[in-house]
């Protein structure tokens, strides 16, 4: 035997089945849009000169920083026991900041005028890296440039 619907019946089934529809759908929205704000808020890095993060001090405790300077050559130091690489990088009105990176030496850091780090600041204002690039004015040379100075052995001058 079946039941028989009859029409005001029918209506308010329709309707429960739009809110409950529409209540998903909000649950769904809510849940994208905090994992969205939430993806975003742990990516942002700050990018600053050695100038700007002392002038901004003890804000940057802890927070994810991305820093350029000048690499100063007398400060760099190189323990094999842990391995740990020390070094401090100079700003343009002459501020330093101790940087301490726990891993292996890069290659070129005999060569390096400017090093780019990404880490954070500790409470004492060391920076501690996880991550060291550097450069090196070797490197940016275009392979004219060097063969108009003759610092590339066969290669041909417009003279020649």
């Amino acid at each position: 035997m079946q039941k028989q619907i009859k029409a005001g019946q029918w209506e308010g089934w329709a309707l429960k089945k739009q809110t409950r529809v529409l209540l998903a759908v909000g649950v769904i929205l809510s849940a994208v849009a905090f994992l969205i704000v939430n993806a975003f808020g742990q990516g942002k890095q700050y990018y600053l000169t050695v100038d700007e993060a002392l002038a901004q001090g003890s804000a940057l405790a802890g927070k994810p920083v991305r820093m350029s300077g000048a690499l100063d050559p007398s400060t760099v130091s190189f323990d094999l026991s842990g391995p740990v690489l020390t070094f401090s990088v100079k700003g343009q009105n002459g501020g330093l900041v101790p940087i301490v990176y726990h891993g292996v030496k890069p290659d070129n850091m005999d060569m390096a005028t400017q090093a780019i780090v990404e880490g954070r600041f500790d409470r004492s204002g060391s920076f501690l890296a996880n991550k060291v690039m550097l450069s090196c004015p070797s490197k940016y040379q275009s392979s004219q440039t060097a063969a108009a100075v003759g610092n590339v052995p066969g290669s041909r001058t417009a003279t020649q």
